[in-house]
């Protein structure tokens, strides 16, 4: 690892961390981040790059949680609301098991946690309408299949609900009617879309294939249920149709192979995917970068190599092109170049194929770059997210030097 890269990751961590304890100690980081703070300090709790700072950073990550204790021993505690695992009481959990693993178990805690997590998606299941289902009824982000994924890991939610959680993801592969024709549950109608321009675009809905709102999640979520020997009645239908809808609506551009951020109903009758819906950058949440590892990810759940062989190779000519055809302006993980950097360590570690750090290094000086762009934005730098903040690119940073980084695991990367 080229030095350099190594000492301005390390201003920029130490910078950061300082910055961020005094905020917390100032009563200016807001409850509603307080999950996401918390997760930050726990990944760098532990790398040798902080020294001295790190008495300093379990204090805070004690203070917080201290802090989230009494507000739900108050019941003063709506910042932890329901959000799948990108927010409140998931990404809580998660959390824990990662100080119960670095600083000390307190298995109560994370049983009350996963109680609570498990009542969310509960009322989250109950309440969708499978006729009209919206993305964060199902997606990674919000949704069950990033619930689902993060269970399979742990042992703090009940085989019930993990159960349920599968059934409700292979009934959305069930078939709809309307009158232009018939289609899989995962499909928005118009008025379940979010955004304006996507209510003109699609005027009869469409079928997401991004990693965060589409159905690649929820087919990664149950790939991996099925290794696990989760053999539900539905999944292998589902997981085969999926994987089929990927296979069917790819494309080629320059040799590279992409695919539909959303797809339309025509294109879905007609077997074709519209020039203007193909992914436009090589981000994780709608980009290729993202659909690639997912694929690559369910042909290692389902122990089908020659998939898996195929997937990589396609990853690693989309992660070795020129800078410019990611087509990035930010540095953010969510579709900025801390997203192909998260991707090719995470990609890495699975396969253990060194191809996958060739650009490691012109990766991290690019995000080290855009990130320096970034400072003076506001939005960027009070966004404790990891998919949108400032913390997401410093955790990535350090994940390219440690390649040992947690958060991957929330983005069905790992």
């Amino acid at each position: 690892m080229d030095s350099e890269i190594i000492k301005e990751t390390e201003c920029i961590v130490i910078s950061y961390t300082n910055s961020l304890i005094n905020k917390y100690k100032e009563n200016k980081i807001m409850r509603d981040d307080y999950v996401h703070v918390l997760l930050f300090f726990l990944e760098i709790v532990d790398i040798p790059i902080i020294g001295k700072l790190q008495s300093k950073i379990k204090e805070v990550i004690i203070g917080i949680l201290e802090e989230i204790k009494r507000d739900l021993y108050e019941k003063n505690y709506s910042y932890l609301y329901y959000a799948g695992m990108e927010n409140g009481i998931g990404r809580l959990a998660f959390s824990l098991e990662i100080f119960s693993e670095k600083i000390h178990n307190i298995p109560n805690f994370e049983s009350y946690i996963g109680e609570l997590l498990e009542i969310g998606v509960g009322e989250s299941i109950d309440n969708a309408n499978l006729e009209e289902v919206q993305a964060y009824n199902y997606d990674l982000i919000y949704g069950i299949a990033g619930v689902l994924y993060y269970s399979l890991n742990t042992h703090k939610i009940k085989e019930k609900t993990i159960y349920n959680m599968i059934n409700f993801l292979v009934e959305l592969y069930r078939i709809k009617s309307h009158d232009w024709g018939s289609i899989i549950r995962y499909h928005i109608e118009k008025d379940k879309l979010l955004l304006a321009d996507e209510k003109v675009k699609y005027p009869k809905g469409c079928i997401n294939f991004g990693l965060a709102h589409g159905i690649i999640a929820p087919l990664i979520a149950l790939a991996k249920a099925k290794k696990y020997g989760y053999n539900v009645k539905g999944i292998n239908a589902t997981i085969s149709g999926l994987r089929q809808l990927y296979e069917k609506y790819s494309v080629r551009d320059m040799n590279i192979l992409k695919y539909p951020t959303m797809l339309s109903v025509e294109d879905y009758f007609s077997n074709t995917v519209s020039k203007d819906s193909i992914t436009y950058n090589a981000g994780w949440c709608y980009g290729n970068a993202g659909i690639v590892r997912g694929l690559m990810k369910v042909s290692y759940y389902l122990n089908d190599n020659n998939n898996y062989q195929y997937y990589k190779k396609e990853l690693l000519s989309i992660i070795n092109q020129e800078l410019d055809n990611y087509n990035f302006d930010l540095p953010i993980v969510c579709h900025g170049y801390a997203s192909v950097l998260s991707i090719q360590i995470s990609a890495f570690r699975e396969s253990r194929d060194k191809s996958f750090l060739i650009t490691r290094e012109r990766n991290m000086r690019q995000t080290i770059i855009s990130h320096r762009n970034c400072i003076f934005n506001d939005e960027y730098t009070n966004d404790y997210s990891i998919l949108s903040g400032e913390s997401g690119t410093i955790l990535t940073l350090i994940n390219g030097i440690y390649l040992s980084k947690e958060y991957p695991k929330l983005l069905m990367i790992d």
